[in-house]
């Protein structure tokens, strides 16, 4: 999950936090280290996992798999484990981590600690990270024990524990890079400190990211290859491999964009979820095509229609939820998550700031061309 955070974020049950240890051993190759992740959205494919240790010794917890049953980090029995500077801090979220949009933002709360933190052979000796102690009943509903940033680096003293791994010499290059296929369950890749080749046709396209984060300059939406209408496409694009669906930037620009779809798409929930029959919904499904970078160098990025529907919305059946949900306050940017991201090969480089898309071996319906 990349996020703009520079401490691992780990929200569990009750007293602790829980972190499976990696079964797979990393396998390395001349440029980086894979990291196999899985598929767990109940729905469709927009989420992917792996997992993690925390501690000395590492403490080997289970994958959660019904999430009502978490084993829990036992912070005594490590001895890496330090309880500062025990700042109490809290995390909300808007949605979980799946679709479905939370009507108040939920969320966990917690003291920053610092422990030995593990990703098969790669780890950080002390990484800060927030100890949970407190979370909202909307989490413990998904099959992941906390979420770990890999956001750009950052000129504080603390760094997310990609970056701290690159600052330590583990990492021939400071790039990481996403291989999350559509339709795949098992197949998912993340490899850290460099690009996995053999995932992507040809050679990467590169766009740079615009301010401070991983955000991109968004000049148009082509809908069935028709620009949307007004000047609603253009703006910003925040990309964030954790959202499991898009968003527009306001209520206003989610309703100018359906209407242009078809006046069949309503919004379903007043949290921002939009969606209609589930057999309408797959009629009336367009081909959606970004542009994305700064001028010069912007890319069409496609979603195709296959990937407009995002499955039967809970409590009403029958009605499925279409791709773009609205903020519940203006957010003033385009969130670019995993139906968009998953249909290409992507390498995040946070140092010279840029990411490159590949188009994916196993599926050329998406293909890259210059704006």
């Amino acid at each position: 999950m990349v996020q703009a955070l520079s401490l691992v974020a780990l929200a569990a049950t009750a007293a602790s936090v829980s972190a499976g240890v990696v079964k797979i051993p990393l396998k390395p190759r001349a440029s980086g280290a894979n990291v196999p992740v899985t598929d767990w959205f109940n729905r469709t494919d927009n989420q992917w996992y792996s997992t993690i240790s925390v501690g000395t010794p590492p403490q080997e917890l289970s994958t959660c798999t019904t999430c009502g049953d978490k084993k829990l980090f036992d912070s005594s029995k490590s001895k890496s484990f330090s309880n500062k500077p025990g700042t109490r801090r809290q995390a909300l979220f808007s949605t979980g981590a799946d679709s479905i949009p939370f009507t108040v933002p939920e969320g966990a709360s917690g003291l920053v600690v610092h422990d030995k933190v593990a990703l098969g052979d790669l780890s950080v000796a002390s990484q800060q990270f927030l100890l949970c102690d407190k979370y909202a009943a909307a989490l413990d509903v998904m099959p992941i024990d906390g979420i770990m940033g890999m956001g750009p680096p950052s000129s504080g003293s603390e760094k997310a524990w990609y970056w701290n791994l690159y600052a330590d010499g583990q990492l021939d290059a400071p790039v990481f890079s996403f291989y999350t296929p559509p339709g795949d369950i098992n197949g998912g890749e993340l490899t850290l400190g460099g690009i996995d080749d053999t995932k992507f046709v040809g050679k990467l396209n590169y766009t740079a990211f615009s301010g401070g984060g991983f955000t991109l300059a968004q000049s148009s939406i082509l809908i069935n290859g028709k620009a949307l209408t007004g000047t609603s496409a253009k703006g910003s694009a925040i990309l964030d491999t954790g959202t499991a669906f898009m968003q527009t930037p306001s209520y206003a620009v989610a309703k100018a964009l359906y209407a242009q779809i078809s006046s069949k798409i309503t919004q379903i929930d007043s949290a921002g979820a939009w969606g209609a029959e589930c057999d309408v919904l797959d009629q009336v499904a367009p081909d959606l095509t970004f542009v994305l970078g700064p001028s010069g160098s912007a890319l069409k990025l496609t979603i195709p229609k296959s990937s407009f529907n995002l499955g039967e919305y809970p409590g009403q059946p029958g009605i499925c939820q279409a791709l773009f949900n609205n903020p519940l306050s203006n957010f003033g940017a385009w969130l670019v998550g995993s139906p968009l991201l998953k249909q290409y090969y992507t390498a995040w480089d946070g140092v010279n700031k840029r990411i490159g898309w590949g188009q994916l071996k196993a599926d050329g319906s998406a293909l890259i061309e210059m704006a």
